[in-house]
């Protein structure tokens, strides 16, 4: 009829909207939490889990809200109403029943546990799947550099290949356990006709009431078959919600303070006090480090690859905590401020240049968002891109592509520092922040950082050369071995 339509459509446009808005909330909370992780704990990971479970995951759990929540309960209260049906025609025959339903519900639940296990197994399997993807994409000019393309597919099949072994293992078991469950219930009937013949014979039960139980029986069947179908879709949905909150419920590697210290006004003194860290499962690579760094003070530190350079940056931006001693940013212990406010008094710029997607004024203006165009070309020209807005027709609105691939490195480089020098920071770190642009250039961007270490520090991490040309002194870090 018209008005069951119309039910109908209300009810599936409310079951649709309410499954979008919780997938829309579980993606929300995955991201934000991903921001708030500290970088160890993507280098534990692989990028291709990390991936599946914001993705893949929680796609896998739409039909808990769609399907599984409404069939279920349909389902169940018209089984409930069968089994409560037959109770009031024979109690007797209603007992058979159970028994039958019970030993089939034993072997669905005996066999979830193993569908559980193959499940897990595929969905941790195609997460290298998931890698490979990525990888591939991102890796595309060193593949085709080295024409090993081959060797990629090769390996993408042998990923692909696991994770299909998995899934066709738990696929088997799944399409067994139904129909060998239902085969058990089936037993019911044979089971009604024998003790239902037996109590009409005896006259304790009529025969319509046999007859009654049978449709009954036969109704719970086909509820049966439904509720082991909708059994198996929640346990994917079950797994793939544990994988997700396996990335929810993980604890952040630098904690935020108990009782968290403002920075007061200050320039930016900095002091590393006995500073000792290694990092897990790895050797001790700073042991007792102490220097300092005075307002307005450019240092370099230099060393051998692997000394640890690039560790006293993310020791600043407490990407990690030592294990020992402290670090102070105009006298207030580090591990004592807020994160996000440590983060907007230090700025830095690393090795690696990364540019979102969109435009160079974006990318500029991440550091802040509210500057005006003016501060953005004043950030742009210290970090001597003038030369290259001015050959480019769109200027700052030039579209950089995903990872800013249009842009040279040099360029990315150059990008990256301006977006640091328009944070304004206490404190400006470069990590070997100038390694892919020319003599030149580099000549022009140390005289635009000493203006701007007028009022900050500005500690440089680098090999020989590069901008620790004009800083005043600084410390050597020494690789420790083993």
């Amino acid at each position: 009829s018209a008005g069951a339509n119309v039910l109908r459509y209300l009810g599936g446009a409310l079951r649709g909207r309410l499954t979008h808005s919780a997938l829309a909330a579980l993606r929300e909370r995955a991201l934000e939490k991903l921001h708030r992780l500290s970088p160890g704990y993507f280098g534990a990971q692989d990028s291709g889990a990390v991936l599946a479970r914001v993705s893949r995951d929680v796609e896998k759990i739409r039909p808990l809200y769609g399907e599984v929540l409404p069939t279920s309960l349909r389902l169940g209260l018209a089984g409930l109403g069968s089994l409560a049906a037959m109770l009031w025609v024979s109690p007797a025959l209603a007992a058979a029943t159970l028994a039958c339903l019970a030993a089939s519900l034993a072997v669905t639940l005996h066999t979830a546990k193993r569908l559980a296990v193959l499940d897990r197994a595929a969905d941790d399997l195609y997460d290298g799947v998931s890698l490979e993807i990525k990888e591939s994409v991102e890796g595309v000019r060193v593949v085709k550099a080295f024409g090993r393309e081959d060797l990629r597919r090769r390996r993408f099949k042998e990923r692909v290949d696991g994770y299909l072994g998995a899934a066709l293992a738990s696929s088997g078991l799944w399409s067994a356990r139904i129909p060998f469950a239902n085969a058990i219930f089936s037993l019911s009937t044979p089971a009604i006709l024998l003790i239902g013949g037996a109590e009409a014979a005896a006259g304790r039960v009529e025969k319509g009431a046999v007859v009654a139980c049978l449709f009954y029986a036969a109704r719970l069947v086909s509820e049966l078959g439904g509720l082991a179908r909708l059994v198996s879709t929640a346990q994917e949905s079950a797994i793939s919600g544990s994988r997700l909150f396996e990335l929810l419920d993980s604890g952040a590697m630098v904690a935020e303070p108990a009782s968290p210290r403002a920075l007061p006004v200050g320039r930016g003194e900095l002091r590393f006090e006995g500073v000792s860290f290694g990092y897990p499962n790895a050797p001790r690579l700073l042991s007792g480090l102490t220097f300092s760094v005075a307002p307005g003070e450019r240092v370099a530190v230099v060393g051998a690859t692997g000394s640890g350079k690039s560790t006293l940056t993310a020791l600043l931006l407490r990407f990690f905590d030592p294990a020992s001693g402290r670090i102070t940013l105009d006298g207030v212990d580090l591990a004592e401020l807020p994160v996000a406010e440590l983060r907007r008094a230090v700025a830095c710029v690393f090795q690696e240049s990364f540019l979102f997607s969109g435009t160079l004024r974006r990318n500029i203006a991440y550091a802040r968002p509210d500057a005006t165009e003016a501060e953005v070309l004043a950030a742009a020209e210290a970090a001597q891109l003038g030369p290259v807005l001015a050959a480019m027709p769109q200027g700052l609105d030039t579209m950089v592509g995903e990872r800013g691939v249009t842009l040279s490195g040099g360029q990315r480089q150059r990008a990256a520092l301006a977006r640091a020098i328009l944070a304004d920071p206490r404190l400006l770190v470069l990590d070997d922040a100038t390694a892919s642009v020319d003599a030149g250039t580099e000549r022009e961007l140390v005289k635009a950082l000493a203006h701007h270490a007028r009022h900050h520090p500005a500690p440089l991490g680098g090999p020989a050369g590069g901008p620790r040309r004009g800083a005043g002194r600084g410390p050597r870090a020494r690789h420790r071995p083993p």
